[in-house]
């Protein structure tokens, strides 16, 4: 390739483009570098890479320009244009020779709007959060192999433990309510081969104290991007002092199991919310 070959890669490259001595002065730059951050190319020769970071990072310049002297490597740094904005960058710096000397050749990509989507995601997934922690319910989420992959704090207080990330990695038959690991995990595996949500209905739970409590549950498939089945969310509350209500109301009124007006059991449908937020 000739030199002209080059010069046209070099201004043709959509990243700014910056070559800088062994102190770190700018000997040149591409078209690039001269729009994105509004100096003109007499500008910026005369212009040290220092002269470019954001003010609190200008002190670690120089040994940055150290270690991209010896070796080629890839950094996030921030950049202060000319109108004094900010603006993030992930630069390449790699060593070269430039017209005999010892220089260094660095790509410097703009990356505000990874940044903005990173802080948006990051936004999204702490509202998430809260919603999972602050819902009044317990509620958990498994992968394939019915393996815990997390819960809010409701539910791992339900199983005697401190902290959701005590129960990663789980399964039901270490739990407290190990005697209902089978019918919890054949209503896990009925969800995720049906695809479809299990909703509204009543099951027995073991307690960390031996006791047993009743829930009122309902399971919904976990999907991938691509709308493919990984697991199972479930959401479920305690009812139990409820049903003790139900059937102290029922035994008063003559109500009893086998009278056509008795309500309870796995069967019984009451309404119940599951998030929104079964795909993942």
């Amino acid at each position: 390739m000739t030199t002209s070959d080059y010069r046209a890669i070099f201004e043709a490259n959509p990243d700014a483009v910056f070559i800088l001595d062994s102190s770190g002065m700018i000997l040149n730059a591409n078209l690039s570098a001269v729009q994105r951050y509004g100096y003109s190319l007499e500008e910026l020769r005369q212009m040290n890479a220092a002269d470019l970071a954001a003010p609190d990072l200008r002190n670690k310049v120089l040994p940055q320009i150290r270690k991209s002297l010896e070796f080629a490597e890839k950094f996030e740094w921030r950049h202060q244009l000319k109108d004094g904005s900010e603006l993030p960058v992930e630069i390449f710096s790699s060593p070269i020779i430039y017209h005999g000397e010892s220089s260094i050749l660095s790509s410097v990509r703009d990356v505000s709007q990874r940044k903005q989507s990173e802080i948006a995601l990051r936004k999204s997934k702490e509202l998430l959060q809260s919603i999972v922690e602050n819902a009044p319910a317990r509620i958990f989420w498994k992968d394939r192999d019915s393996r815990f992959l997390g819960c809010n704090t409701q539910f791992a207080r339900d199983a005697g433990l401190t902290s959701p990330n005590e129960l990663i990695g789980k399964t039901d038959f270490e739990m407290g309510w190990k005697d209902q690991a089978e019918l919890y995990r054949a209503d896990d595996k009925a969800t995720m081969e049906s695809g479809h949500p299990k909703l509204a209905y009543e099951e027995p739970q073991t307690t960390p104290d031996g006791n047993t409590i009743w829930l009122h549950t309902s399971k919904v498939p976990l999907r991938d991007e691509k709308n493919q089945v990984i697991g199972v969310l479930g959401i479920y509350e305690d009812i139990s002092e409820l049903r003790q209500g139900h059937r102290q109301r029922h035994h008063q009124h003559g109500q009893q199991p086998g009278h056509p007006d008795y309500r309870g059991g796995r069967g019984n449908r009451r309404a119940v919310g599951v998030p929104a937020f079964a795909r993942v």
